[in-house]
């Protein structure tokens, strides 16, 4: 065999390496996008069953509040203070995270306040701005509102994360009153998302209409603003596509699946690419269509 012939050969060897090699990268690009893919489609669905769950959980209560409401219409009719007998039935909402549940007699200035066990509570910080305004609005009798996430300064609820549901009711005289049912959100977030996982390592997280974790697996996480917390953990992360994500898509209401770098995955530190599915949860309803949940 000539020189030339074995150089032939050897180009002709090196040149079907290459091509098996592309070809078996391609292969495995290929692989790790459709196992990709389907990691992510499954991490959706997840979020999907979360997001179900917690638009239930309010849909529940809400029930609850539209049954009182027609009690309260009917001993309207009877009675007449049918708001008397209200705190009675706070046992329905003990098992659903309402954290206290406020009676606006009929002509009254504020709610007053009870707990589970029926004790008047204090009402600092309970009846914020939307829930005061709720009551003075006109055309509002027997709709219900729910107001933004708010966390009191201070009163027996200090430091929680809350919403306050209200229903805006009358005597018979038309005189405004009503129900307010304060639900722990936290409590809420965590009830369906904590204990949720996704492949071995992945995790559920919950944001409010503000961007504030409701439930995170890392504890220190919860109640902070889910930008500010990851860039004060880590300044050296570029967290530019993570803050795009969240801020145009996230809280934007979409429903999708995406990507973004971060300097920690559970135990592990360093940077690592995640990939992340996200579904909004609408808490306001038709009225109130930015007060969703991601």
């Amino acid at each position: 065999m000539t020189r030339k012939h074995i150089l032939a050969a050897c180009l002709l060897f090196v040149a079907l390496t290459l091509a098996i090699a592309g070809m078996g990268y391609r292969a495995k690009t290929d692989i790790e996008a459709v196992v990709t893919d389907q990691f992510n489609r499954q991490q959706l669905i997840l979020a999907e069953k979360i997001a179900a769950d917690i638009g239930d959980h309010f849909a529940f209560l809400r029930t609850c509040l539209d049954s009182l409401s027609l009690m309260w219409r009917e001993r309207t009719a009877s009675d007449g203070r049918p708001w008397l007998a209200m705190p009675a039935f706070y046992n329905i909402f003990a098992e659903w995270n309402v954290a206290a549940i406020g009676v606006l007699a009929p002509g009254a200035a504020t709610p007053v306040f009870y707990d589970a066990a029926g004790r008047e509570l204090d009402a600092a910080g309970l009846c914020p701005e939307g829930c005061a305004k709720a009551f003075h609005e006109p055309g509002r009798l027997g709709q219900i509102a729910l107001t933004r996430v708010y966390a009191p300064t201070d009163g027996p609820l200090a430091g929680r994360r809350l919403i306050a549901m209200t229903m805006p009711l009358a005597d018979e005289h038309g005189t405004v009153g009503g129900l307010v049912l304060v639900v722990d959100a936290l409590a809420v977030a965590q009830r369906y998302a904590h204990n949720v996982r996704s492949g071995r390592t992945g995790y559920a997280w919950v944001l409010d209409d503000a961007g504030y974790f409701l439930d995170h697996h890392e504890a220190e996480f919860i109640g902070r603003e889910s930008l500010d917390v990851r860039r004060q953990r880590d300044p050296s992360i570029d967290w530019s596509r993570l803050t795009w994500l969240i801020d145009k898509r996230v809280m934007a209401g979409e429903r999708g699946m995406d990507w973004y770098v971060s300097g920690w995955h559970r135990g592990e530190i360093g940077p690592v690419k995640k990939f992340v599915a996200f579904c909004p949860v609408s808490i306001g309803g038709a009225e109130d269509p930015g007060n969703r949940w991601a």
